[in-house]
């Protein structure tokens, strides 16, 4: 039972949702600033990561059904610069499917903070899940 409370506990923590003008998720805020059939930005504003002094942060781009996505490869993935600003992946680097944006401390361990929510890219256009 505790593995399912702390499940239930993290999935309700990290849900911030693309595609909606902003989602708050204590002290991240990530948004979908431009989608276009090209071009992905997503624009975060994270009042504090959690990582370590002079750890570097980036955002990494997986196949929203991955099943271990946190884990699994990046499609594309980019260092952050600051704590607020934007990241841009374009549609090649991604091609079509349903995908989902890991934000993550540069430490060797992968550490987790801030999820998007599944954001999709199709063949003749773009959307959003």
């Amino acid at each position: 039972m505790l593995l399912s409370n702390t499940a239930l506990l993290l999935l309700s923590v990290m849900q911030p949702a693309l595609g909606q003008a902003t989602a708050g998720c204590g002290s991240e805020e990530l948004m979908f600033k431009q989608l276009t059939p090209e071009q992905v930005t997503l624009a975060y504003n994270v009042k504090s990561t959690g990582c370590d002094a002079g750890v570097r942060t980036w955002v990494g781009v997986w196949d929203a059904y991955a099943p271990l996505p946190l884990i699994s490869n990046f499609k594309a993935w980019q260092y952050l610069e600051g704590n607020k600003g934007e990241v841009n992946f374009s549609k090649t680097e991604l091609g079509s499917g349903v995908w989902k944006a890991g934000f993550f401390c540069d430490d060797g361990w992968r550490t987790l903070f801030a999820l998007s929510g599944n954001f999709e890219l199709t063949p003749n256009g773009s959307g959003n899940s």
